[in-house]
């Protein structure tokens, strides 16, 4: 009799312990959230007042300029729009205080902003976009926009050469509809598939293909921010496909 009262003390003692750890720990992420979303948001001052004087010398004294010295100011605007765009990924990855209701989110008018905002590059590399019926969910438009503007860039990024085709469809599955974004890229490794959810983990250079690594890890924390996760299948060679579950509102 002992024994067992002994083991239950234990035990609820150990849960106890647990839920504590568990707790500090939340606090400590949250508190480390706001210290890089601070710090991000911080950075972008000094940024800015070099990409302004850059701007300056480049309108005024690119003229005066050997070759080489124009090469030099070259470099530091490519390096300026990359600090600029890294330090907008890490602003988004860090999670800033955000709205948590999820409202009726039309997957249609998400697919539009997405192709509004890469319009640019849907052009210069005459890209198909293919989208299907998109239905109804449940979620945070301005968060799903983000989703899946990264995975349609990446699409892209990862199909060398011109004209590449993105298919974007929707299957219902029960109570959620899953969206799905594929390509015929050169794919990924299945040893590489969670590494690559990861902030800053890149399995190509940026000579080869261009970006920060953040953008497949914002994914993920949009996703989990959403209750669900982002899947991936995809073998070398062979393009990938990267689905989202979400709840369809006539279920939700």
């Amino acid at each position: 009799m002992f024994s067992v009262v002994f083991t239950a003390i234990s035990t609820y003692e150990a849960i106890t312990q647990l839920a504590q750890i568990n707790h500090q720990l939340e606090n400590l992420n949250e508190e480390m959230a706001h210290y890089n979303f601070a710090a991000s948001h911080d950075l972008q001052t000094p940024l800015r007042t070099i990409a302004r004087f850059t701007q300056l010398v480049d309108r005024d004294y690119s003229r005066a300029l050997d070759e080489r010295g124009q090469e030099y100011l070259r470099f530091v605007v490519a390096g300026v729009k990359t600090m600029e765009s890294l330090i907008q990924d890490l602003l988004e990855l860090s999670g800033g205080p955000q709205q948590q209701d999820h409202d009726d989110v039309d997957c249609g008018e998400v697919m539009s902003e997405v192709c509004n905002v890469l319009a640019g590059t849907i052009y210069s590399r005459s890209a198909d976009i293919q989208i299907g019926d998109m239905p109804r969910v449940r979620g945070r438009q301005r968060d799903l926009v983000r989703l899946m503007q990264n995975l349609v860039d990446n699409a892209l990024k990862f199909q060398p050469g011109e004209k590449p085709t993105v298919q974007v469809s929707a299957e219902r599955s029960g109570a959620t509809w899953v969206l799905s974004v594929a390509d015929q890229g050169i794919g990924i490794d299945p040893a590489y598939h969670q590494v690559i959810f990861k902030p800053f983990k890149r399995l190509h250079n940026s000579d080869e293909f261009p970006g920060n690594g953040v953008g497949l890890a914002i994914c993920r924390k949009i996703a989990e921010q959403h209750g669900t996760r982002v899947e991936l299948e995809s073998t070398p060679g062979e393009g990938a496909t990267f689905r989202i579950r979400l709840p369809a509102i006539d279920s939700a």
